[in-house]
């Protein structure tokens, strides 16, 4: 599962497009200012609930964003209930860790293994195994009605998983000394890391942060603003399609990175394309009528609105309020639902609050 020859590495010309455009907008958002530090806090929070949610989710946790939201502004430890929340809790810890002490943390198996206490130390079932490499099998299988069918990939076994990560390791800083792009390294770290599969459990939620801290450590600044995992659950079957296509791969002479590269390139694409619409939404915002901003408020508590009831909540006309809305919805800052008099509103998706 480790190269041996890394000018093997070839990135077609379509997604090089991809990292010019990517790089393109770091540097921009480096050298200037977009945004001012209170918006650049709203940006991040919204970003990071997205990010719990989503990565979440991926495993099998059934909260909303919103739930997400509301549990972890009043979460105490007594509050860790059910395996959501806990798994909830963890993550939220973890992603306020890389976001707070990356330049203290490196790809190392030290700070992996940290990392994955992190995640787990709400998890009252992974009590054992935190931060401590596999010691079972832990391939990925077909299953049906609670029952192993099939295994669809064998992940290394717990024998061969020290000395797989420790070759990790010492491939990610020979890419870092050699002239391999940051992103497609970042790659490349990720989906062997999956392929190893070095913990029990955990592996998924911890590549996608392992992900974000890595960006960080490559100077893509940007990162924290907007969900890449969001991303990822939208395109859950792609992700995983991706993944099995070229982890298949790996322990041939020559893998075949390009399935999984053109999906992670795309995604990190698609990350610097809603981070532009969410500058440009908070920028148009500034400009807006105060009643509007006024609508726009309310969705910060009630997710779903008609104009009857923005205008029960603001106290002003429904011919008032029905002319904003309108408005709001002309630019794309909400998304209706429905027709005539059962039309209900929703902020739009990359409405930032």
């Amino acid at each position: 599962m480790i190269i041996k020859d890394l000018k093997k590495i070839k990135v077609p010309i379509k997604l090089l497009s991809y990292i010019r455009k990517i790089d393109d907008f770091n540097g921009t958002w480096k050298a200037v200012k977009l945004l001012s530090p209170e918006k650049l806090s709203s940006l991040k929070q919204v970003a990071t609930i997205e990010s719990v949610g989503a990565s979440t989710r991926i495993e099998g946790v059934t909260l909303s964003n919103q739930e997400i939201e509301t549990f972890l502004k009043n979460m105490t430890l007594k509050s860790l209930i059910s395996r959501d929340e806990q798994e909830v809790a963890g993550y939220a810890d973890l992603m306020n860790t890389i976001f707070d002490q990356n330049e203290l943390l490196n790809l190392s198996e030290e700070h992996i293994k940290q990392l994955h206490r992190i995640l787990l130390k709400y998890s009252q079932k992974d009590e054992r195994h935190r931060g401590e490499y596999k010691k079972n099998s832990n391939s990925i299988g077909a299953f049906y009605e609670g029952k192993l069918k099939a295994i669809i990939f064998e992940t290394a076994s717990p024998f061969e998983t020290p000395l797989m990560m420790e070759r990790l390791i010492i491939l990610y800083e020979n890419m870092c000394h050699e002239d391999v792009h940051p992103i497609v390294a970042i790659a490349i770290i990720i989906v062997s890391f999956l392929a190893i599969h070095p913990f029990q459990d955990g592996n998924g939620r911890l590549s996608r942060a392992l992900t974000t801290l890595l960006l960080l450590k490559s100077n893509y600044s940007y990162a924290p603003y907007v969900s890449l995992e969001r991303i990822i659950e939208e395109n859950k079957s792609d992700y995983y399609q991706a993944l099995r296509s070229t982890q298949i791969t790996l322990r041939s002479e020559v893998p075949d990175f390009l399935p999984w590269l053109t999906f992670f390139l795309a995604s990190l694409e698609k990350q610097v394309d809603d981070l532009k619409c969410r500058i440009g939404n908070m920028q148009k915002i500034q400009r807006i009528p105060e009643l509007a901003t006024k609508i726009l408020s309310l969705f910060n508590e009630n997710p779903i609105l008609s104009v009857a009831d923005m205008s029960e909540l603001l106290q002003e006309s429904r011919n008032t309020v029905r002319s904003h809305v309108y408005q709001l919805y002309s630019d794309d800052f909400l998304t209706k639902s429905g027709s005539g008099r059962s039309v209900m509103y929703e902020r739009a998706h990359l409405l930032n609050k």
